[in-house]
């Protein structure tokens, strides 16, 4: 990735000399936030026991004792959970899945060269703008061993509308929560 990163950060270096002045920033909310250190423990122990739960293959019974974990260790977190933004990845992700068994999208697919490194990047960008990076990489993998052009194209395209990358989404989810 290092070529790609060069190339965008250069990018993204002229245009932020060229876009903005040379002023100052000065920080008046300067305080850290808070660390429950309890919780922080009991999720890094939920995480290494669900890692080995999906290794033994008991996610799903896994999942049950994590939720109910954190209803009475962490309830503050819970409810303020952004649950919109774990649906919308949900549903893309089942939405992906099944447009992907659509025989109009497998025809598209089987029309198009993803042993071409330049279709299937220019795919990866395209797709991006569309279902978002994440999703589309996953999408991409079933057609392509090349991972590398995937990386690539879903890199160039997640820079693109807001949608092409669920990172835009929830910076932007921040910035509307905290304005309030």
């Amino acid at each position: 990735m290092a070529p790609l990163v060069s190339v965008m950060s250069a990018w993204l270096f002229i245009t932020i000399l060229l876009s903005f002045t040379s002023t100052k920033i000065k920080s008046t909310d300067c305080r850290y936030p808070v660390v429950d250190r309890k919780l922080f423990c009991l999720s890094a122990v939920l995480l290494i026991a669900f890692i080995l739960s999906i290794e033994l293959q008991y996610e799903k019974y896994f999942l049950a004792v994590i939720f109910v974990s954190m209803l009475f260790a962490g309830r503050k977190v819970i409810l303020k959970t952004d649950w919109g933004l774990i649906l919308l990845f949900i549903v893309i992700f089942i939405d992906l899945n099944l447009i992907c068994r659509l025989k109009a999208t497998q025809r598209l697919f089987a029309m198009l060269n993803f042993d071409n490194t330049r279709t299937l990047l220019l795919s990866g960008a395209f797709m991006s703008q569309i279902i978002s990076n994440v999703p589309s990489a996953i999408l991409l993998v079933n057609y392509s061993s090349n991972l590398r052009i995937i990386a690539y194209g879903v890199n160039i395209g997640g820079n693109g509308l807001l949608i092409a990358s669920f990172a835009n989404l929830i910076a932007l989810r921040f910035m509307k929560s905290r304005s309030k």
